[in-house]
Parts: C-alpha cells; structure tokens; sequence
C-alpha cells in the first residue's frame, strides 16, 4: 500500500501536532522513530531492513508499504506513542481516515 509521508497529524480537535521543535508533526516523522528505536528482533537483517525503509520515507513523499511492514509498523507504533498518535497512524496504515479533526468533518459534510 502507498502511504503519504506528508499527512500531517491532527489532535482529537483537528489542530494539527506539533513535534517538539514545533513544527507539524507528519506521519514520516512518526514512521521513522518507530522503524528506528523499536527492533523489535534484535536482528542485523531487520536492522538493515528498518533502516532502508526509514531512509526511504526520509527520501520521498510517498512510501510503499508491504503487508508484513504494516504489521511491524503497527507493532512497534504501539510500543513507541500514545494512543492519539498511534491509532490514528495505525488507521492511515490501514488506508482508513482517521476519524478526528478535520477528517471528521470532511466524513460528515461539513
């Protein structure tokens, strides 16, 4: 699946996050820390694999993503965030709206 490095995050409102250098939190950001602090393995061939696929969405707007990196994202997206930014993240992965903010508003109409 394709996936947009570039969402920006919303809270539960529909502002958008911000990271602590107070810019706007993005799903790359968030995919990133999660693919480089969480090996969840232990392993040189994971290792690598997280690394290439951080780099990869350092590199481009757009990622694809195999079934088997959505899993691990999730996982360790888990590990890593709270739920606000996790789930909304994990439901991104799924190709889902995330249901808050200005998505919900866009879902309903408004």
């Amino acid at each position: 699946m394709k996936v947009k490095v570039k969402t920006v995050l919303e809270d539960i409102k529909g502002a958008a996050l911000m990271d602590p250098d107070g810019n706007p939190l993005v799903i790359g950001e968030v995919l990133q820390a999660a693919l480089l602090q969480d090996n969840e393995k232990g392993d040189v061939k994971d290792a690598v694999r997280r690394f290439n696929l951080a780099r990869d969405i350092e590199t481009n707007d757009e990622v694809e993503l195999s079934a088997e990196d959505v899993v691990m994202l999730k996982k360790s997206l888990s590990n890593l965030y709270k739920p606000l930014v996790a789930g909304q993240v994990c439901l991104l992965l799924e190709g889902k709206k995330s249901g808050i903010g200005n998505q919900a508003k866009e879902e309903k109409g408004v």
